[in-house]
């Protein structure tokens, strides 16, 4: 079966040409992610925090003996987590409502995220304590995957309703384009609404 994405898809010689971009609509639906994953990887860091140190003041220091407060590890790690997710296009109107890939992108964004800072606080020798990893790296994970299906369960819903959809017309040979308009119709999630059909009569 051919994955149907919110551009050209082909089947045979068929096509499936969006009539409207999707930028209406998939702008605001990102605009629902980004809230949502910056709130969440906020308290997951800060959180942290207070799970880890209480409500003491722990600051880490690093090689110079420079003092650094956790709020402002949190802050770095939550401005460059979200820089990967965007850089990792997990919000990607393609990708968001079907498929795996989006839970894929959103897993190795993280990993990519603190691969990284672990590798620049090894570098500017900054302590930061094991346990702050531990805690921040599954909450926030967790909290954006879990997220994420839940935006998708209602984006599915939303979409039956006709809702976020790109018009599309279907070219090709009728079988093939009776095809393609069932996939659509039973496919969870897919992001086309078929307005028309232009049939290639061989002539």
């Amino acid at each position: 079966m051919t994955v149907l994405r919110p551009r050209l898809t082909t089947l045979g010689h068929t096509q499936t040409r969006p009539l409207t971009s999707e930028r209406s609509w998939a702008r605001h639906y990102r605009f629902r992610l980004i809230a949502t994953d910056t709130l969440i990887i906020l308290v997951s860091t800060i959180g942290a925090i207070f799970v880890r140190f209480g409500f003491e003041d722990t600051p880490t220091t690093t090689g110079d003996g420079f003092r650094i407060d956790y709020l402002t590890v949190s802050l770095l790690i939550a401005v460059t987590w979200m820089f990967t997710l965007a850089a990792y296009h997990t919000r990607d109107a393609r990708v968001v409502g079907v498929g795996v890939v989006e839970y894929r992108r959103v897993v190795a964004a993280t990993a990519i995220t603190f691969g990284l800072l672990a590798i620049f606080f090894l570098v500017g020798k900054v302590d930061i304590a094991r346990g702050y990893f531990v805690l921040a790296l599954p909450l926030g994970m967790g909290g954006v995957l879990f997220s994420r299906w839940l935006w998708r369960h209602w984006l599915i819903k939303q979409r039956s309703f006709d809702h976020y959809l790109s018009r599309a017309l279907v070219v090709g040979r009728y079988d093939d384009v009776d095809t393609v308009v069932r996939q659509i119709h039973q496919k969870s999630g897919a992001a086309y609404n078929v307005v028309g059909a232009a049939l290639d009569t061989g002539k």
